[in-house]
């Protein structure tokens, strides 16, 4: 598979998940059935791009933003390994996380290892938040006892390396 920036994937996230955004409906308007990623996937960043892949085909012909800095929106970082599976937050998120606390999946980026700055968790999942989510979103962070879902301001990264690294 080709390799694409961090920025020209997020880029391609918000074109793709700006419009289906839903508030009426966080379970189901950013977990679309053709892009649903394989359960059972060799390794996540494999499931990933096979995701990416699959909305960039799709979202070809839809109107790119000309910024790759979300002007709006935010971006969200999921540690699997971390995750206890409470499901407080998908409880109140009305669905926007899943019982294992995954955002839905329209919304992932990338998948960095601990190599690329995450803290001791692991891997970490980088997905965008559209702008009309982002306090549902905040709400289910708030209840996430083991913190496997934040905000990446929150997060000592080095965002600009982020910015132009290059994912598989």
């Amino acid at each position: 598979m080709k390799r694409s920036t961090f920025a020209q994937r997020l880029a391609e996230t918000i074109a793709w998940c700006a419009p289906r955004a839903g508030i009426g409906d966080p379970r189901r308007s950013l977990r679309d059935p053709q892009l649903q990623p394989q359960l059972l996937a060799r390794d996540r960043a494999q499931t990933v791009a096979w995701l990416v892949s699959r909305r960039d085909r799709r979202v070809r012909g839809e109107p790119i933003p000309p910024s790759t800095r979300p002007a709006s929106g935010r971006l969200l970082v999921y540690f699997p390994d971390a995750n206890l599976s409470c499901g407080a937050a998908e409880l109140e998120t009305d669905g926007f996380f899943d019982a294992d606390n995954v955002p839905p999946w329209d919304t992932w980026i990338s998948v960095h290892d601990r190599a690329h700055g995450c803290p001791s968790y692991g891997s970490m999942l980088v997905c965008w938040v559209p702008p009309a989510l982002v306090e549902l979103v905040d709400r289910g962070i708030d209840v996430n006892p083991e913190q496997c879902i934040v905000w990446i301001d929150a997060l000592e990264l080095d965002l600009d390396a982020l910015w132009r690294a290059e994912v598989d």
